[in-house]
């Protein structure tokens, strides 16, 4: 059983565009804060927030009450908390991995048993809001775990989100209902760009369709949020595109193993395979308009 007294000291492993504000974030609300990146430079700018380098995350696991985890994937959380030097290495005794990544529900149930067969607990949390909702304070969660699980870290966790859904008591069912949310913004983004370059090729005026579909019901947050950067050029959101080709794919392996048939998730997934075969992967979000340049032979400008 998780240890009962009040967390003070909390873990963070990753320390990207999302790690890093939440990070800053808890630390501001008077938790002491030991962190672990493989970039220096990850470390360096944390510090400036008060936040407290470790060697690893056996390191962070033996200094904390409570770790929160947001990896780019599967492999990279197993590999903290199982692999060498792991967090698993660092507990001495029962303790509590909070993991915020989108990595689908099975992935988060064998990591949930692997754990509790050493007596340790995971909370299932994946985060929605992006880099924005990040710094700000304002990510929404979607929880599985015990009750007990979630009132003990509630404090923490209330340290950067605003909304917390508890969507229920086993490790996976955070993640199912992330991909729900995850099926949404990578229709989205393929319908933000499909329609910009609609609207480029009927000879539209792309601002002002812009302001047209932000006061219609065709709008949508990834439109509001994610067009400007299209018309700008820059293409720059925070978001990467890399992450939502892994997200449309665990949405597809949700779709196979409810039974599921999920067309357009299927279609605009493959619009995402397409950005990362043109080598966009790299890039922010809003880079999935380039696809439909491309095809289109014109810039959405």
């Amino acid at each position: 059983m998780v240890m009962k007294r009040p967390i003070a000291r909390v873990g963070m492993l990753a320390l990207g565009s999302m790690g890093g504000p939440i990070a800053a974030n808890v630390a501001r609300k008077g938790f002491e804060v030991f962190a672990f990146d493989p970039r220096a430079e990850a470390l360096a700018a944390a510090a400036e927030d008060g936040i407290v380098g470790c060697a690893g995350p056996a390191e962070v696991a033996q200094r904390t009450d409570v770790t929160l985890a947001i990896p780019y994937d599967y492999a990279q959380v197993e590999r903290s908390a199982l692999g060498p030097s792991g967090l698993l290495e660092g507990w001495t005794e029962p303790n509590m991995l909070v993991m915020m990544s989108t990595v689908g529900p099975e992935a988060a149930r064998d990591l949930g048993r692997q754990l509790a067969e050493r007596g340790h607990r995971l909370v299932d949390a994946p985060v929605s809001g992006g880099h924005p909702g990040a710094t700000a304070g304002t990510l929404t969660l979607m929880v599985g775990a015990t009750n007990d699980d979630l009132e003990r870290c509630r404090p923490v966790l209330q340290a950067f989100a605003k909304n917390v859904f508890h969507v229920g008591t086993d490790a996976g069912a955070g993640q199912a209902a992330k991909l729900v949310n995850q099926l949404l913004v990578v229709a989205h983004h393929v319908s933000m760009a499909e329609a910009l370059n609609l609207a480029a090729g009927s000879g539209c005026d792309l601002r002002q369709i812009y302001d047209i579909v932000t006061n219609s019901v065709g709008n949508s947050h990834v439109f509001s949020a994610r067009t400007p950067a299209v018309l700008d050029r820059s293409f720059k959101t925070g978001g990467s595109l890399n992450i939502l080709v892994k997200d449309a794919r665990l949405v597809l392996e949700a779709g196979k193993a409810a039974g599921t048939p999920l067309p357009l998730a299927a279609m605009a997934a493959q619009v995402f395979e397409m950005a990362k075969a043109m080598g966009l992967g790299d890039e922010d979000d809003a880079a999935i308009a380039k696809v439909y340049e491309r095809i289109g032979g014109r810039e959405l400008d």
